[in-house]
């Protein structure tokens, strides 16, 4: 679509890439939404909290808006398996201690495996350190598959968003020729309608000079007129165009031209005087309220 070679993205989308081995399986899903800027949110196993930033870090990389969900499911026996870690030095302590009683009471028992694994403190049940030594290479590059994945749907419905934006300015560009049409008869009409409302008004009992009355009607006719307003409209129509076609990070601007577009519709309205025209600006104003809607979702 764009000469450039860049497409305008959508911040709809959904990325999904997985890695498997015999020891492992890694899948990394990532949705996103619409959003002012870029947030990124990330669902990992707390056994993988160190590999957030990385992934983090790869999604912004690549990114520029939007409201993204990522999420990690990991499995692999060898990245769950535990060690016991023993206070060796506080068992010492403990035997030590318990000897020590035995002595000055007299005491015959003898210290058992059972007394001590009571003692919870002497013992902690922690994470194997990291068994695989590529995990953060494969982390980063099944992130990577993912993203690439995620913005091929966003780049497609990004083309959707755009030829629908297309159409609406068709529709406006349309619109804007039958006011240009009608402007000459509506002047005309507005004309009249001033002319008899100051010969009302004046009901014969001044005279004036009836091409002083005419001066004063083209004077206040030329305030009310829209030439000015539908060429910049035009203009803007015509920047939106060239927005889309050179593709990239346009979100931004497409909302600003959307704001100026609205700006001098209003101003149309505002100064049309005419029904024909006062109806043109409602559906000027419906189209643009539908491009409107469709950028907000565009990177």
């Amino acid at each position: 679509m764009c000469g450039s070679g860049m497409m305008i993205k959508s911040m709809t989308g959904y990325g999904k890439a997985s890695f498997r081995n015999d020891e492992l399986y890694l899948s990394i899903e990532m949705k996103s939404v619409n959003h002012r800027f870029l947030d990124v949110s990330i669902r990992l196993p707390n056994q993988f909290l160190q590999y957030e930033d990385s992934l983090r870090r790869t999604v912004k990389n690549r990114l520029k808006r939007g409201k993204v969900d990522l999420y990690v499911t990991i499995e692999g026996e060898k990245l769950f398996q535990k060690d016991i870690h023993v206070n060796w030095a506080l068992l010492s302590n403990y035997i030590e201690i318990l000897n020590q009683i035995k002595r000055m009471h007299h005491l015959s028992s003898e210290i058992s495996i059972d007394h001590l694994l009571q003692l919870t403190e002497l013992f902690t049940v922690v994470d194997k350190e990291e068994a695989y030594s590529d995990l953060y290479v494969i982390f980063e590059k099944t992130c990577e598959q993912a993203v690439d994945d995620l913005i091929a749907m966003r780049e497609k419905e990004g083309e959707v968003l755009s030829r629908n934006i297309l159409e609406h300015l068709a529709n406006i560009d349309a619109i804007i020729e039958n006011i240009r049409l009608r402007i000459p008869e509506s002047r005309m009409l507005y004309e009249s309608r001033l002319y008899d409302k100051i010969k009302e008004l004046l009901n014969d009992k001044i005279e004036i000079d009836e091409s002083r009355i005419l001066t004063e009607v083209a004077i206040f006719s030329e305030k009310a007129n829209i030439q000015e307003e539908i060429t910049r409209l035009e203009s803007h129509s015509s920047q939106f165009r060239t927005v889309l076609q050179e593709g990239g990070l346009v979100g931004r601007k497409l909302d600003f031209l959307i704001q100026e577009m609205n700006r001098e519709i209003n101003t149309i309205g505002s100064k049309g005087n005419d029904f024909v025209i006062n109806n043109e600006v409602i559906e000027l104003k419906s189209e643009l309220e539908m491009i409107k809607e469709q950028i907000q979702n565009i990177e």
